[in-house]
């Protein structure tokens, strides 16, 4: 997940592009799409984990956010239908 790189001091909230924020909410939407696909199916899980942050400094707007996805289901058409959503 790309954003733009900003020194957190003085980039107003409103001008911000921070890619982990946009990566939390893409890992919140992730667990959701997962849990809806449990109703159907309760072997659906979706985890995402083994990220980086970029840069990884404190005062710095993360620039890029780059993690995996742990996708599982018994069959192959949920698992598809998660990536898919």
């Amino acid at each position: 997940i790309t954003g733009e790189a900003d020194h957190a001091g003085s980039t107003p909230m409103f001008e911000r592009r921070d890619a982990l924020a946009a990566a939390s909410a893409f890992v919140l939407d992730l667990e959701r799409a997962a849990e809806e696909l449990a109703t159907e199916n309760e072997a659906a899980v979706g985890t995402a984990g083994e990220g980086t942050i970029s840069p990884n400094a404190r005062n710095i707007v993360p620039e890029e956010v780059q993690f995996q996805l742990d996708i599982r289901d018994v069959a192959h058409d949920t698992m598809d239908r998660l990536v898919d959503r």
